[in-house]
């Protein structure tokens, strides 16, 4: 095929219809596939999204939509927070088709990793280009003809008893439109943890306000005696939902909360007729278990980075970061 015909280059302005289409058609994970969602995340880091597309005859056959930011004037396109995947987009199956792509991004982005997610399963055009591969693992439950009950019954006997006590001591579930509670707790819960937020509060609090207008997501609370003990934002696409963030008041929770809200919170996505809920990630052991005590399934996700130039791997040997996938900035990898 002539370079006239093949061509990978980033979007141009007034381009964006063109990956708006792409996404929409062919996208496994539409949510973070979308140049606004990237846009976003990336804004809050300071740096934008770059869309890089793999034209064919003209048409936009292949892309990825890249959160973008420098340091030192380097270019850095890693999954950072609220980006759990940064997936891949093509129209086409086989593992040839994207391979010109991969090596416009390898030979442009030194400092690149993308997390693919699991239903993008064949990477031999990875291998075949000389990426580097890590698996990660998230855990999916079938939300199909789910109700409470039958989530309760997956549960574990010890979480199972956690939710029923908290709804006999009159815990009650409901939807909420307050971003700034909602952010309240999970910057709480950090701090509880002795962890940094990522990303500066008041674009946290932007962010979360962005997400519940624009109909991306949604938080659900948990109230006990009027106040709010605990909160999940619940990511949507239309093809399933999506563990994003959540957080707890340790001051007026007695335990169960969060799994209490989570099953009350899945029943109502499974009456609503979304498909599947995705707890984006299951890699950290503490996480790992609460998690996995909903029952569901494993699923098996990659983590991909193109082969990385020495003095790239030297840098990140200086600044004491791993000169492999787990780079700062790959705020999904240890979910």
């Amino acid at each position: 095929m002539s370079a006239e015909q093949e061509r990978v280059r980033p979007l141009a302005p007034g381009e964006e219809p063109l990956w708006d289409d792409l996404v929409e058609a062919s996208a496994k994970t539409p949510l973070f596939a979308s140049r606004e969602w990237v846009d976003r995340i990336a804004r809050a880091y300071g740096g934008s999204v770059r869309l890089v597309g793999l034209f064919r005859d003209g048409t936009l056959t292949a892309g990825v939509a890249l959160p973008l930011r420098r340091r030192a004037g380097i270019p850095i396109a890693t999954a950072p927070y609220l980006l759990p995947y940064l997936p891949l987009v093509a129209r086409e199956e086989q593992p040839e088709a994207i391979r010109p792509l991969l090596r416009f991004l390898a030979g442009g982005y030194p400092l690149l990793s993308l997390l693919l997610p699991p239903v993008c399963s064949d990477v031999r055009a990875f291998r075949a280009e000389g990426w580097d591969m890590a698996f990660r693992y998230t855990l999916r439950i079938d939300l199909r003809n789910a109700t409470a009950e039958s989530l309760l019954d997956r549960m574990e006997k010890s979480q199972r008893r956690r939710v029923r006590r908290a709804e006999e001591e009159g815990a009650l579930v409901r939807s909420s439109s307050n971003a700034d509670e909602h952010c309240r707790l999970v910057l709480a819960s950090y701090q509880r943890q002795g962890k940094r937020f990522p990303i500066p509060e008041e674009k946290e609090r932007r962010l979360i306000r962005w997400i519940l207008e624009s109909g991306r997501g949604r938080v659900v609370e948990l109230l006990r005696d009027g106040r709010t003990a605990a909160t999940f934002l619940i990511g949507l696409d239309g093809k399933r939902a999506y563990s994003l963030e959540s957080g707890v008041d340790w001051e007026i929770g007695r335990g169960g909360e969060s799994a209490c809200l989570l099953v009350r919170a899945l029943s109502e996505l499974a009456a609503e007729g979304i498909p599947e809920f995705d707890f984006l990630g299951v890699n950290h052991p503490s996480i790992s278990r609460f998690k996995e005590s909903f029952g569901g399934t494993l699923a098996r996700y990659h983590a991909a980075a193109p082969p990385r130039p020495l003095w790239i791997r030297l840098l990140l040997g200086l600044r004491g970061a791993p000169a492999g996938l787990e780079i700062e900035g790959e705020g999904a990898a240890g979910r």
